[in-house]
């Protein structure tokens, strides 16, 4: 069972980050360049490349998942701070 912090994570990546995001198009689009853009470079790699990129790919999805997840809890601390003044 997730905790209350990762339940509210989750409630705000798929409910509230629409309000956030300026432009829900473009960042589609930046999307689905950089898809097309990956792919095109994985089918350029030898298969060695193509392994280490992925595993490159696949660590800097995890720090920036972690990086998105540090600004929400510093956000959340900060409204509860606030709530009690």
């Amino acid at each position: 069972m997730p905790t209350l912090l990762e339940a509210l994570y989750t409630y705000a990546q798929k409910n509230r980050t629409a309000y956030t995001l300026e432009d829900g198009a473009q960042i589609k689009e930046s999307g689905d360049m950089s898809d097309r853009a990956r792919k095109e470079l994985l089918s350029m790699l030898p298969e060695k490349g193509r392994e280490t990129l992925l595993n490159y790919i696949s660590e800097e999805e995890l720090i920036q998942g972690l990086e998105l997840e540090a600004a929400f809890r510093a956000g959340l601390s900060i409204g509860l701070e606030l709530a009690h003044l």
